[in-house]
């Protein structure tokens, strides 16, 4: 039972709450209690169940933010937001059924906060049903394969009979089973899910080893053409020696715009090699 009554938060802290809720293991009921506003409504979305009080409210709108940094910051974070506001859309349209589209132009719009009653909650299928304050015991049904291994493996420790069709029954159902499924049937769709399962597992720690790879190589990319910059900075007499961690700062921040502003510093020259050489002598009159 997961339980709500927020104003809403970071995107991405949202974010991460909402996948960890959807993706559990476990039924996820949520009652909203008082109010899921903002970022909270898309927390909410990530229950198995949602309910919501008769008083309580839901509020959407626009993803707002802000920046700091010159106008190609302010033009990156305005294109983040525009992609994070698509994102949390198609949450929204894959919930209610709506399109992404009606969604943007109706309850993400510039300067308006959407708020919804709980009757109009339901009505929009934001939410599963209205509680009036006293919270029902979940009914006993499976949801996830892991929930079929927990009552399978019961009625093992219990010597139960597993062919009989009763203990078979949630099982059947959950698999989406012909009625008259054996035991045997049972056992090769729980197999297969186990299997699906692992192959699941192996190609996501797969990819996590490959991205880990890749961010690592990608560090180490830009460290060193960082480096490469601020050495021939200082070979080509645009920046002194001392000034290397200043530069070296700048370009790791924004290595595009230091390259530029070393590019424009006219290289200089000591007193010395500006001297005549030779047997020219100098005339002083």
């Amino acid at each position: 039972m997961f339980r709500i009554n927020s104003g809403g938060g970071d995107v991405f802290e949202g974010i991460s709450i909402y996948n960890t809720l959807k993706n559990s293991t476990s039924t996820v009921h949520v009652y909203v209690d008082g109010m899921a506003a903002s970022m909270a409504s898309i927390i909410a979305l990530g229950g198995s169940k949602i309910f919501i009080n008769k008083y309580a409210q839901l509020m959407i709108h626009k993803v707002s933010g802000s920046s700091h940094g010159d106008s190609d910051k302010f033009r990156e974070t305005a294109n983040l937001m525009d992609d994070i506001q698509n994102s949390l859309a198609s949450i929204y349209a894959e919930r209610t059924g709506l399109p992404i589209e009606e969604i943007q132009s109706t309850w993400m719009i510039r300067g308006k906060d959407n708020w919804f009653n709980a009757e109009q909650a339901l009505k929009y299928k934001l939410v599963d049903e209205i509680f009036d304050g006293s919270i029902k015991k979940a009914p006993s049904k499976i949801k996830n394969a892991h929930e079929v291994w927990q009552f399978y493996n019961k009625q093992i420790q219990n010597n139960l009979n597993i062919t009989n069709m009763e203990a078979l029954s949630p099982i059947i159902s959950f698999f989406k089973l012909a009625a008259n499924a054996s035991d045997i049937d049972v056992m090769n769709a729980i197999q297969s899910q186990a299997k699906h399962n692992a192959d699941l597992l192996a190609a996501n720690e797969q990819l996590s080893i490959e991205n880990k790879s890749f961010q690592n190589q990608l560090a180490s990319n830009n460290k060193q053409k960082v480096n490469d910059l601020i050495d021939n900075a200082v070979q080509s007499h645009r920046i002194r020696e001392e000034q290397r961690t200043v530069f070296s700062t700048l370009a790791e921040a924004n290595y595009e715009a230091t390259k530029i502003a070393i590019n424009a510093i006219t290289p200089y020259m000591s007193i010395t090699s500006q001297l005549t050489n030779g047997d020219e002598q100098a005339d002083y009159k």
